[in-house]
């Protein structure tokens, strides 16, 4: 089966591509001609050596220390998430949203030193959407907890803004200063770490 005679999967694959190349997050790319007359884009990416922010996360919750009393964890948060929005901006200042960002899909680095390495990874469902704002829509693209909330009430909201705010709450996750509460598809809701809740509904 090629991908080719699928056109909904040459779209997603050309989006994530797009979203992809939008970061600059790449080595090199190449146009390659097959013999048949097609064409194919080839993109050299760096091996992924480091790991996920959540797989970081949860190294650092066997630990006692409250993290951020941790000053390397909270200096390689900080500029994690610095990273991060350099990285969402290049994709945004071109007409892209990443829509899924998630500590799933940020590769954080071992190494304090090298933090502002941090990147984002899984670009699926990215997009181009021109001016980069949505209307009223009852699909939600993202995964729950990390959606900005006007976006339960299907309010229109700025896609750009959407981003931002997923990667916030992934840094806050990270440092322990929240802990997700049971979602489902019309409300959001995190206990602080004090007992408190707020909901978002």
């Amino acid at each position: 089966m090629k991908i080719g005679q699928h056109s909904h999967a040459l779209e997603m694959l050309q989006d994530e591509v797009g979203g992809l190349m939008a970061t600059g997050d790449y080595l090199c790319s190449e146009i390659i001609q097959e013999k048949d007359g097609s064409t194919m884009l080839a993109i050299v990416i760096e091996q992924q050596k480091d790991q996920t922010l959540e797989k970081a996360r949860f190294e650092k919750s066997r630990s006692e220390t409250w993290p951020l009393q941790d000053e390397v964890w909270a200096y390689q948060l900080s500029v994690g998430l610095r990273s991060v929005v350099s990285t969402l901006r290049k994709m945004h200042s071109q007409g892209w949203v990443h829509q899924d960002v998630k500590p799933k899909n940020i590769m954080i680095p071992d190494d304090p030193d090298e933090a502002s390495l941090t990147h984002l990874i899984d670009f699926g469902t990215a997009r181009r959407d021109g001016a980069v704002r949505t209307a009223h829509s009852d699909t939600i693209m993202g995964t729950l907890g990390y959606i900005l909330p006007e976006t339960h009430g299907c309010l229109d909201v700025d896609l750009r803004i959407r981003d931002y705010w997923a990667a916030m709450v992934s840094v806050a996750y990270a440092a322990r200063l929240i802990k997700m509460g049971k979602l489902d598809i019309h409300e959001t809701s995190f206990e602080l770490m004090d007992g408190t809740f707020f909901v978002t509904d």
